[in-house]
């Protein structure tokens, strides 16, 4: 298990790993429980790569999503539920329809 980035900001971490998962690379987050305790920079949480073969791959797919320009557009109602959906997601966070092409 290898490190491959570290982050106090929870929602990026998490942002992060949901690239990882798209790509099939195992992985977890560690410590991710411990950084609320009464010192929080005292433990950071982690994305980690479960397999060392996957590093070099994790870094480079990390590396080009933290890189990339910022997501502009209108947020967008799901044709499936009716939700509201930043304009950032491509598909419903509340019933996980994907985005109808416009």
């Amino acid at each position: 298990m290898k490190e491959v980035y570290t982050d106090h900001d929870l929602a990026r971490l998490g942002y992060f790993k949901t690239v990882l998962d798209e790509a099939d690379i195992p992985n977890l987050i560690r410590h991710e429980s411990l950084y609320n305790l009464a010192v929080p920079f005292a433990v950071m949480p982690s994305l980690c790569v479960r397999d060392d073969e996957d590093y070099d791959r994790a870094l480079e797919l990390l590396r080009s999503h933290a890189e990339s320009p910022p997501v502009t557009g209108a947020d967008w109602l799901c044709a499936s539920c009716g939700e509201a959906v930043p304009a950032s997601f491509d598909s419903c966070w509340k019933c996980g329809a994907v985005r109808a092409e416009v």
